[in-house]
């Protein structure tokens, strides 16, 4: 009766002849002594009842035979690390031949995967499973591997390794983690924009920043100036509204202007010593009526600049334009007097 046996092994050898110089063990393991094992036709030993013989690598026919049983045929692929043949012999006359025992698995080769890495605390994940801390080494068999290195405050790195038939290290270079970063002053195109003190551009500004806190100044002329801290932890895009800078005045008349013995419509007379006064004022700022912040008392904020200042009085119109720069609280009173020619 004729079988076939076929072993697979990590490495297949081609067919080889019974002469090749490499040799490997091949054992016997059979139900009972004294049976010839011929190898390629030729005798190597009986069985007692197990046999080792070495053999060239290779593919040959393997035939095992004894007086009053069927012949045991086989066709072996011995590879390198040699190959264990079970045989089982039956008697002629036998209604049931018992199946052969199965050939025992082989092992596929494997090879180390060494991991390192240009940082501290950095993870190695291969094929999405956490290996632990680098450096780490583990043993694989021939194939595709997708390997990721993550470590706080640099960017992961990934890459896809192939392992074909020896060791492989890897040992990539990390790099800092940074997300984009832009700031814009929508309404004042010339300002300037620091960043933790430094002055890093003007009107709008593109950068990648490394995460982490950070303090951004905006300055320009006639704006207040804008100052944000934030943290950095995604790209970031601030667009700014700059809020114009205002100049604070007050405008009171002097009580020497004022006429005591002037009486309202009751026949009152008028309180000088108190600083009020019967008549009417009223104080325009470029057209707008300022309303008064106490008796002949205004105040208001305006933006820099030249401001129109009126105030009326019955038929009497005083008017000046002044020139208010920044940086101060100003002070206004009309002046009046009389010349003479």
């Amino acid at each position: 009766m004729k079988r076939k046996v076929v072993v697979f092994a990590a490495i297949v050898l081609g067919a080889a002849s019974v002469f090749a110089q490499h040799r490997a063990a091949l054992t016997i393991i059979c139900n009972y002594s004294g049976a010839s094992v011929l190898v390629a036709g030729r005798m190597v030993g009986t069985t007692t009842p197990n046999l080792t013989v070495l053999l060239p690598e290779g593919t040959f026919p393997v035939k095992v035979v004894k007086p009053g049983f069927q012949p045991f045929d086989a066709m072996v692929v011995l590879p390198t690390a040699g190959y264990v043949l079970t045989v089982t012999l039956i008697p002629y006359g036998a209604s049931v031949a018992p199946q052969p025992a199965p050939p025992p698995p082989m092992q596929a080769s494997t090879y180390p995967l060494t991991v390192q890495a240009s940082v501290p605390n950095s993870h190695v994940i291969i094929n999405g499973a956490d290996q632990g801390m680098a450096p780490i080494t583990r043993s694989l068999i021939p194939g595709t591997y997708n390997v990721t290195i993550r470590s706080p405050g640099m960017m992961d790195w990934t890459q896809q390794v192939q392992i074909v038939n020896g060791p492989v290290t890897v040992s990539p270079n990390m790099q800092p983690q940074s997300y984009p970063f832009q700031a814009s002053a929508n309404n004042a195109p010339g300002a300037t924009i620091f960043i933790n003190g430094n002055q890093v551009g003007t009107g709008n500004y593109n950068a990648s920043l490394p995460p982490g806190t950070y303090t951004m100044v905006i300055r320009a002329p006639g704006f207040n100036d804008y100052t944000e801290t934030f943290n950095l932890s995604g790209p970031m895009s601030r667009a700014i509204s700059m809020q114009q800078a205002l100049v604070s005045f007050t405008f009171s008349i002097p009580p020497n202007y004022l006429n005591p013995e002037a009486r309202d419509y009751l026949g009152r007379r008028g309180d000088f010593g108190q600083g009020r006064s019967v008549a009417t004022f009223e104080l325009l700022v470029d057209g707008r009526a300022i309303p008064p912040a106490g008796n002949d008392v205004w105040s208001g904020a305006v933006t820099p600049g030249t401001h129109d200042f009126k105030i009326l009085s019955g038929g009497l119109l005083i008017e000046n334009s002044i020139d208010l720069e920044p940086g101060r609280n100003w002070v206004l009173q009309p002046s009046l007097g009389i010349s003479a020619q």
